[in-house]
Protein backbone atom coordinates (compact mmCIF):
# COMPACT_ATOMS: atom_id res chain seq x y z
CA UNK A 1 0.00 0.00 0.00
CA UNK A 2 1.25 3.18 -0.90
CA UNK A 3 0.63 6.84 0.79
CA UNK A 4 0.11 10.09 -0.63
CA UNK A 5 -0.57 13.49 0.72
CA UNK A 6 -2.70 16.06 0.09
CA UNK A 7 -0.42 18.03 -1.47
CA UNK A 8 1.14 15.37 -3.63
CA UNK A 9 -2.44 14.42 -4.51
CA UNK A 10 -2.88 18.18 -5.84
CA UNK A 11 0.47 18.23 -7.48
CA UNK A 12 1.14 14.70 -9.03
CA UNK A 13 -2.50 13.67 -9.60
CA UNK A 14 -1.48 11.42 -12.44
CA UNK A 15 1.52 9.51 -10.74
CA UNK A 16 -1.08 8.85 -7.85
CA UNK A 17 -3.67 7.20 -10.21
CA UNK A 18 -1.14 5.66 -12.30
CA UNK A 19 -0.40 3.85 -8.90
CA UNK A 20 -3.96 2.67 -8.70
CA UNK A 21 -4.29 1.75 -12.11
CA UNK A 22 -1.27 -0.84 -11.43
CA UNK A 23 -3.15 -2.41 -8.34
CA UNK A 24 -1.96 -0.50 -6.04
CA UNK A 25 -3.93 1.16 -2.70
CA UNK A 26 -3.48 4.10 -1.56
CA UNK A 27 -3.89 5.98 1.67
CA UNK A 28 -5.09 9.80 1.14
CA UNK A 29 -3.20 11.44 4.55
CA UNK A 30 -3.91 15.35 5.46
CA UNK A 31 -1.66 16.42 8.78
CA UNK A 32 -0.83 13.02 9.55
CA UNK A 33 -4.13 11.17 9.36
CA UNK A 34 -5.51 8.80 7.00
CA UNK A 35 -8.59 10.40 5.59
CA UNK A 36 -8.83 8.24 2.66
CA UNK A 37 -8.17 4.80 0.52
CA UNK A 38 -8.31 4.83 -2.89
CA UNK A 39 -8.31 1.63 -4.59
CA UNK A 40 -9.10 -0.23 -7.98
CA UNK A 41 -12.70 -1.41 -7.80
CA UNK A 42 -11.65 -4.94 -8.82
CA UNK A 43 -9.04 -5.02 -5.50
CA UNK A 44 -11.65 -5.10 -3.31
CA UNK A 45 -13.60 -8.14 -1.87
CA UNK A 46 -17.05 -7.15 -3.04
CA UNK A 47 -16.49 -6.19 -6.01
CA UNK A 48 -16.37 -8.95 -9.43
Amino acid sequence: MKTANVRELRHAFGRVMEWVAEGEQVQIVKRGKVIALRSHPWTLPHCG
